[in-house]
């Protein structure tokens, strides 16, 4: 059993060893004696070859970044590097730095290997989103600790309405999130269950994140504490008055306040949209559509309006 933890430990803590997920144990008798690993012949070239691509990328960071503009470096470059796909690769970093194509293991684990490489506390976390088997990091930043899904940063995940083309932006709505947002959806796995069937149940723990400063929405000054239609109205008014009229972004700090806000936007005869065209394009008297995105679990809406 303690071998067994050992393997899985080092598959989910040295991302570098890609290789490491392909693995027998050699017994003897009823004990497990050594773990035996399949080791591509190029195994060495490839390794380097990943290892000059995370140097790159961490010597592409600003130099005045700090560990949360860093992490945030990470969560974009895997998005914007990487198509959401299997491949015999998916399950290491190899599918991200050399295939570009991936699922949420090499996504949790390219994103593991580049905080190593830049001395930022990370992990590697297993458990279930939406009833389904997933994986994303644990990181530390400054002392705090944040919960982070690069996997649903992917526009491949957001979830929009009337056919939108918003689906090439990227969100944020999982980097550096506390427990209270990331629980909604997601569960942490704390037990681990061997090849011989042997359940771990206290395999892992973990802190609790619970600080809100490094939210994304927050920091950018789009994260509503409290729903005024009048002030939501202006908001999108001046994004429009000043030619910015894509992905215009939007938090709300719960559920009541999310729900007031989508019906006066999408729900309404007597539009909140209309009226915020009205205040920003106050010359325009056409007609116009728009598209949306939203997050019913972190009280999130992206909205695009085009006129006509």
């Amino acid at each position: 059993d303690t071998l067994y933890l050992a393997a899985f430990a080092l598959i989910n803590d040295h991302p570098e060893y890609y290789w490491a997920d392909r693995y027998s144990v050699a017994y003897s008798g009823d004990t497990a004696m050594a773990v035996e690993y399949e080791i591509p012949e190029d195994a060495g070239t490839v390794s380097k070859q990943m290892e000059r691509t995370a140097e790159s990328i961490i010597n592409s960071v600003p130099s005045d970044a700090g560990q949360y503009e860093t992490v945030k470096f990470f969560y974009e470059w895997i998005i914007d590097n990487t198509d959401y796909g299997y491949s015999d690769n998916d399950q290491n970093i190899k599918s991200v730095f050399m295939d570009g194509v991936s699922v949420c293991a090499g996504y949790s684990k390219a994103f593991l290997y580049l905080c190593n490489m830049a001395d930022i506390e990370c992990a590697y976390v297993r458990g279930l989103a939406r009833s389904s088997n997933h994986a994303w990091n644990l990181v530390n930043i400054d002392g705090n600790y944040y919960w982070v899904d690069v996997t649903w940063g992917d526009p491949v995940f957001i979830e929009t309405e009337n056919m939108s083309d918003m689906n090439d932006n990227m969100n944020y709505n999982y980097l550096c999130v506390t427990d209270d947002e990331l629980f909604r959806n997601h569960t942490v796995a704390l037990t681990l269950s061997s090849q011989g069937d042997v359940d771990f149940d206290s395999a892992f723990s973990f802190p609790v994140c619970s600080d809100t400063s490094l939210n994304y929405y927050r920091l950018e000054g789009v994260f509503f504490d409290e729903y005024y239609p009048d002030e939501l109205q202006s908001y999108i008014a001046r994004h429009l008055a000043e030619g910015q009229n894509e992905n215009i972004e939007m938090m709300f700090s719960n559920e009541e306040q999310f729900q007031a806000a989508y019906a006066d936007m999408f729900e309404s005869g007597d539009s909140l949209i209309t009226h915020a065209i009205e205040e920003g394009l106050p010359e325009f008297f056409g007609s116009y559509y728009c598209e949306y995105s939203s997050n019913d679990d972190l009280y999130y809406i992206a909205v695009s309006i085009y006129t006509e």
